[in-house]
């Protein structure tokens, strides 16, 4: 399963890089494969604490540019975020305490630390050029303790479309890390050293109003 590769308590938890170095070199914007790159979003909604948004480049105009597959979950309020156009896609809507105790002590990306020096995080975590080079034998030979997505389901029919509905069968880490954009989505984690299995649910954001309908449950 596909690892939560960066978590920092005081800013997010990302994920969305597939173990397999073949499949993510796809999903690398850098290599500009044609229909991997998705268009940008207006930003409907803010980075609050438990959105989901979707990771991305910055342009020289600081401004989030050439989304793929990684996410990001807010622990905090990061509104301002919203500012540079990474626009929230969808909510974590239970489970949130199984994402509160990701394994954290690898602190930040050693190539992002310059990113974000206010937080004054350690920065012995994972080279995202390894990452997408040698996947999954690179974090469990140098990071084992991150956490992982075990199994990923659906929510909806084929396409998704307007409606949802639940889908019993697991999908490939990829259609997860497209799930919360595309439908809403339920994600599974463990943790190597336990045998239960907690559970995370996220659910997207269908419109600009969703916020106020009560039928979505985004917010309760």
């Amino acid at each position: 399963g596909a690892r939560f590769y960066r978590v920092l308590k005081n800013w997010v938890c990302q994920f969305g890089v597939s173990p397999d170095p073949e499949i993510s070199a796809v999903y690398d914007y850098r290599n500009d494969v044609d229909g991997t790159i998705l268009p940008d979003d207006a930003v409907v909604a803010s980075n609050e604490r438990g959105t989901v948004s979707f990771s991305a480049a910055y342009s020289e105009k600081e401004m989030a540019v050439n989304r793929t597959t990684e996410l990001y979950i807010n622990y905090l309020n990061n509104s301002r975020l919203d500012a540079h156009g990474f626009a929230p896609v969808g909510r974590v809507a239970s489970g949130l305490e199984v994402v509160d105790a990701f394994y954290d002590l690898y602190g930040e990306m050693v190539d992002a630390c310059s990113l974000h020096p206010e937080k004054n995080n350690t920065c012995h975590g994972v080279n995202e050029t390894l990452l997408y080079s040698q996947g999954e034998a690179y974090l469990e030979r140098e990071f084992p303790r991150l956490d992982f997505i075990l199994s990923a389901s659906i929510r909806g029919e084929e396409g998704c479309g307007d409606n949802v509905g639940w889908a019993l069968a697991s999908i490939p880490f990829l259609a997860c890390a497209l799930a919360v954009c595309a439908c809403a989505s339920f994600v599974a984690y463990r943790k190597k050293r336990h045998r239960d299995r907690p559970q995370v649910q996220m659910v997207k954001y269908e419109n600009v109003g969703d916020e106020e309908d009560e039928d979505n449950q985004l917010f309760h």
